[in-house]
């Protein structure tokens, strides 16, 4: 391996067929840069088993993102922006509708 000064050091890494790693422990932050004057993608602090992510407490993505499966939600969700259907939509319990006037205050 070598450190951020440039110094060839001793290291537990082994590398597998096809310039993969193998058998890697990481302590603190794992980094993947394409080009070295650009952005920097880290990985901190995560568990990753198989194809799961756990142990995260919060996640942000920014920019779009497409999810193709299903998705569960175990808590509320907040949507800051339009809602578009393309299918069936199912619920469970009241509806609401909050522009409903017999709901608002204040109006004249």
């Amino acid at each position: 391996m070598i450190d951020d000064q440039g110094n060839l050091k001793r290291s537990g890494v082994s590398l597998v067929k096809d310039v993969g790693v193998g058998d890697v422990r990481v302590h603190g932050t794992l980094d993947f840069i394409s080009d070295p004057s650009g952005p920097v993608a880290s990985i901190k602090n995560a568990e990753i088993r198989g194809r799961s992510l756990h142990g995260v407490d919060s996640m942000e993505v920014s920019g779009e993102s497409s999810l193709n499966g299903g998705v569960n939600i175990g808590g509320d969700l907040f949507v800051d922006g339009a809602v578009t259907v393309s299918g069936t939509v199912f619920g469970g319990g009241p509806y609401v509708d909050v522009s409903d006037v017999r709901l608002k205050k204040n109006i004249k």
